[in-house]
Parts: C-alpha cells; sequence; structure tokens
C-alpha cells in the first residue's frame, strides 16, 4: 500500500493520516538530531489531483467512494 501512496501523492495534496508519531534521537559529531517518524494506519485522500489523467478531476484507480488506502 505504500507504493500506492507514493504514486498517488505529491506536493500540495490534501491528506488525512490516521496513526502514530514516533520521534527518536540520535547524536552525531555532539549534535543531536531528532527523527520523527509517522507510523500510518490509514491514509484517506483528501482531494483530486490537479492533473488527472482521466480529464475529469478524477484520478486513475479511485472512485467516488473509495478513497481510503488502509496500510
Amino acid at each position: 500500500m505504500a507504493e500506492t501512496v507514493s504514486h498517488h501523492l505529491g506536493k500540495g495534496r490534501l491528506v488525512a493520516v490516521e496513526g502514530s508519531l514516533q520521534i527518536s534521537k540520535s547524536e552525531k559529531d555532539g549534535r543531536t538530531y531528532t527523527n520523527p517518524q509517522v507510523i500510518a494506519n490509514e491514509v484517506r485522500f483528501l482531494d483530486w489531483p490537479k492533473d488527472s489523467k482521466k480529464g475529469n478531476g478524477q484520478s486513475a484507480g479511485y472512485d467516488d467512494d473509495n478513497f481510503d488506502v488502509p496500510f
């Protein structure tokens, strides 16, 4: 499912993500780095892509009623 999401998402798209956020810290050369990681259980697309291949504002592979991508 991650491949499907990566194919349909792009900069500026609106999505809702249900899941959790994990924060880890690491140190390198005396600096501390904070590394957030999103663990998604469900991704919901909230808009249609602007450059749709169907020509009617809908993206290929999705219909009006099924816009969720569960993981």
